[in-house]
């Protein structure tokens, strides 16, 4: 149903669009035509007039003063030449550009094709002859083509506006019933305290080429006191700033980035973000086992210049990193660590740093920043056991999440 709204929202667009061009087009050759007429017959009665005043004599004052009061009073005729035996007797513009006086005077030849051609007629003149009287109009009317074009321009921005918000719209009504049915059931969640069932949410993870064999899923449904974590370098140290009642670094001293126990508060707060726009998140851990200390430091610089964010950069135990990727897909995200991964072994500095690289994305779900973490070290573990290539991306599937979720719903 949206590729049909989205087609035919383009075909009626390019359908104004045509229209507006055409009706402007056809107006601009409509308004040439009846200039051309109109031209015709001031032509007509500037010749009567002159040959008229020929009884002055040819090329008098009251004879050149007929044809100069008559152009002034023409709305289309702008230039005039008489030619005799000599060649050209008489030549005057109204307007400048009409006339060229360096190759003649002769016509400037109009740059616009299908003009009509300078209009003449044979005067009689009493004891001359081959006088010929010839005329310059201007057929396009600048200020009538400047108000068509104006108004198609109109009908097209509004038609680009149209399109404009009624894609808006469509997709903030498809994302709001997207989310709505998801939004409930995690309501639902939280007041029954039911977790999502990982065998309905999940599939196979997705891995590098090398390595496609299955993994097995983690438990995201358990709680915290089944699992007791263990409380890490950073963890502790900005434990103790807070018992202290000192206000703690944003970065640590050691490596330079974001504390690990900041990582759960701001993937938190990026994935309510990403939701909001319906965008894609990835989450890296990256853990370099038989790192030495005093290499951590440089390891850390090589991802925040690689990944650019530092503040999204965190420390990871003793050994790794973790990186949030906002607006990332998962399969931008694996390349994106498989190039980081190669600039690492092929930097002469850090191609003794090991390093084993788990990924996993948002994927269209609301998911708690706990599960992201859960699915991040589920494919790190099972990257541990690559030793070609140790980069897996943990791959979720949505359409079993949102099925999920409405089943939730209808119950």
């Amino acid at each position: 149903m949206h590729i049909n709204k989205s087609f035919f929202i383009l075909l009626f667009c390019t359908l104004m669009y045509v229209l507006a061009l055409t009706f402007g087009g056809i107006k601009i050759f409509q308004d040439i035509q009846e200039r051309t007429r109109k031209g015709e017959a001031e032509f007509l009665d500037l010749a009567a007039k002159t040959s008229g005043a020929a009884v002055y004599g040819f090329l008098s004052e009251p004879f050149q003063e007929t044809i100069r009061d008559f152009l002034a009073s023409s709305q289309i005729l702008k230039a005039v030449l008489i030619t005799g035996p000599s060649g050209v007797e008489f030549a005057y513009e109204k307007e400048g550009g009409y006339i060229d006086w360096v190759k003649g005077p002769t016509f400037v030849a109009s740059s616009f094709p299908f003009m009509p051609r300078p209009l003449s007629a044979p005067l009689r003149v009493e004891g001359v002859r081959n006088v010929v009287l010839s005329a310059q109009g201007e057929y396009l009317d600048w200020t009538f083509i400047h108000q068509i074009l104006l108004s198609s321009l109109i009908v097209i921005s509004a038609t680009l506006l149209l399109a404009i918000l009624s894609y808006i719209l469509e997709k903030n009504l498809s994302f709001a019933q997207k989310t709505e049915g998801q939004y409930a059931a995690k309501d639902q969640e939280r007041s029954t305290g039911a977790a999502v069932p990982v065998e309905d949410t999940l599939s196979s993870p997705l891995s590098n080429p090398e390595t496609e064999d299955l993994f097995e899923i983690p438990r995201l449904d358990i709680s915290e006191e089944d699992t007791p974590i263990q409380e890490t370098e950073g963890a502790s140290q900005s434990a103790a700033n807070k018992t202290q009642g000192t206000e703690p670094l944003l970065y640590t001293p050691h490596t330079g980035v974001s504390w690990e126990s900041h990582l759960e508060e701001r993937l938190a707060a990026e994935l309510h973000r990403s939701a909001s726009f319906d965008q894609d998140l990835a989450l890296l851990i990256i853990e370099a086992p038989e790192v030495h200390e005093q290499d951590l430091p440089l390891l850390a610089e090589k991802i925040v210049g690689f990944f650019t964010f530092r503040d999204m950069v965190f420390e990871w135990g003793k050994e790794g990193f973790s990186v949030i990727l906002p607006n990332i897909d998962l399969d931008h995200a694996f390349k994106m660590a498989d190039e980081f991964y190669t600039k690492l072994y092929k930097d002469p500095d850090t191609r003794h740093i090991g390093v084993a690289i788990g990924i996993t994305s948002r994927s269209g779900r609301l998911v708690e920043a706990s599960r992201l973490r859960r699915e991040a070290e589920e494919a790190l573990r099972k990257a541990r056991q690559e030793k070609s290539h140790p980069i897996v991306a943990f791959k979720s599937d949505p359409d079993k999440y949102r099925a999920y979720l409405k089943k939730q719903e209808e119950t």
